[in-house]
């Protein structure tokens, strides 16, 4: 009876966290739509914690207590991984480093900072990643851990499926040549377009990863769980399909390259596990231990794995010189022609288009600013009035488009120590988890979980390319978004 009262308890428990876990992240990702609703309590509460965050005398009050969760979520992961890897530990360091320098030089301009929830914003988004990883993976079990990252996407695919066909009815209307962008509930086409990328990443990846493995399972199993085996995955490609939708409509060029690199990235991952997998039957058990004894019993047969392994590297390079070859002729192609779509796609190489111009030109901007005050920069909410004053050509009268690349305006306002902590963490998060040995073939929930990372990772690098071209990293919903993919894709 106890043990069944205690188990009982564990249930509810984990279940209140996946609750409050997903209420807090609907909230990020449709709150600025909540603000504007009148006669809703979510509204009215949202438009609360919008004036309190903006008041320059309780901004700083709010900065310290999301500076408090932070540093407690960072202890509780610290505490879990004081056996982990030493490339763990390092890129929570680095991300420590930088966002030290971001509440330092907050404080010390607190008079112009203050004027902006750019700060608010950036440390916001960071505690609650962290705060997520800690309500998901707070136990040490990688069962436990598999099913609550995998509910957790599933929720979060299901509500920007929602989403996409979303109709705010209110807020600004962008056009492309007179077809209208979609915004969704977010009134920006690109944010729109980069969850949407985003969205359809982790469709992809949980429908890949749960397709394999129930093939795993053997024949007998798939055929007897027909129905239920099948039926998920292709809800979730038909969602991806309906978000691929939203990010065509969008019109949104930094979008697409993010959904394209991200699914280069997932791609890349699958293709490892698969390799890993194929080496397995020629390196376990007594052939791994007898494989240089001599014995031709034991020996590792002539194009076995490892010629496997290097067949399909020349297929994957063949393959991606097949389709820049195709990419190219394609562009040569159709570089006139009168479809939208392809006529946005290629408006990047067109040198009237005044969008890339403008962006171009405001980098050069960023990086003219980055050589004046290298250390620490401008300050927080300072680099675009520079911008206007001093650094803008003559031909230009908008200064907007500095606010288009999150990584040049991080540099500009905090100064290169603080942009390279970022980059290093970026880099570390994304490329040493992906790296390090796959678990042993026993370990199969193991293995899931460490798919469910990569589908996250997979999904906040399209948001960090997505930065670079259309800005986001300030923004409740897509800030939200990546750093609670990034953290929960990170060992």
């Amino acid at each position: 009876m106890g043990a069944t009262f205690r188990h009982f308890i564990s249930v509810k428990r984990r279940l209140l966290l996946a609750l409050l876990t997903a209420f807090a992240c609907a909230l990020c990702l449709f709150g600025e739509h909540l603000e504007l609703s009148a006669g809703n309590f979510l509204g009215s509460s949202c438009r609360e914690a919008e004036a309190v965050l903006r008041d320059p005398e309780t901004q700083w009050m709010a900065l310290l207590c999301a500076g408090a969760y932070l540093v407690t979520f960072s202890v509780i992961r610290n505490r879990r991984l004081c056996c982990g890897t030493a490339s763990a530990i390092g890129v929570g360091f680095w991300r420590a480093v930088f966002l030290v320098i971001s509440a330092l030089v907050y404080f010390l301009t607190y008079r112009s900072a203050s004027l902006s929830m750019q700060t608010v914003m950036l440390l916001g988004g960071a505690a609650i990643g962290s705060g997520a990883w800690v309500n998901l993976f707070w136990r040490d079990d990688p069962v436990a851990s598999r099913r609550s990252l995998s509910r957790f996407l599933m929720i979060t695919v299901v509500a920007l499926a929602i989403a996409c066909f979303w109709n705010c009815g209110s807020g600004p209307v962008f056009s492309y040549k007179h077809n209208t962008r979609w915004v969704g509930p977010w009134f920006s086409p690109n944010l729109y377009g980069l969850l949407m990328a985003s969205g359809i990443v982790l469709a992809t990846g949980l429908a890949v990863g749960r397709s394999r493995r129930w093939a795993s399972s053997g024949l007998t199993e798939v055929r007897r769980r027909l129905g239920g085996s099948l039926a998920l995955p292709m809800l979730l490609l038909l969602a991806g399909g309906g978000m691929a939708v939203g990010l065509w409509k969008s019109y949104s060029r930094g979008a697409w390259v993010g959904a394209g690199v991200g699914g280069v990235y997932l791609s890349v991952q699958w293709l490892r596990r698969c390799w890993n997998q194929s080496e397995e039957p020629f390196l376990s058990g007594d052939r791994k231990e007898c494989a240089g004894s001599g014995d031709p019993a034991y020996s590792i047969p002539e194009g076995g794995a490892y010629g496997a392994v290097n067949g399909r590297i020349r297929t994957c390079m063949n393959v991606a010189v097949l389709v820049c070859a195709v990419g190219a002729l394609l562009f040569w192609q159709y570089q006139h022609t009168e479809s939208v779509t392809g006529r946005r796609a290629i408006s990047a190489s067109n040198q009237n288009d005044l969008s890339w111009r403008n962006r171009v030109a405001a980098w050069e901007g960023d990086l003219q600013m980055m050589a004046e005050k290298p250390v620490f920069g401008f300050g927080w909410n300072q680099p675009e009035p520079f911008y206007g004053k001093y650094y803008t050509p003559s031909r230009l009268d908008e200064t907007g488009a500095i606010e288009m690349n999150d990584y040049l305006m991080l540099g500009a306002t905090l100064g290169i120590p603080a942009l390279f902590c970022f980059g290093m963490y970026l880099w570390l998060s994304f490329t040493e988890t992906a790296l390090r040995e796959a678990r042993p073939a026993t370990d199969l929930d193991g293995r899931q979980l460490d798919w469910l990372k990569a589908v996250c990772r997979a999904g906040a690098l399209v948001l960090a390319v997505g930065f670079w071209f259309d800005g986001g990293l300030f923004k409740l919903a897509t800030s939200a978004a990546f750093w609670i993919l990034l953290e929960l894709g990170r060992e």
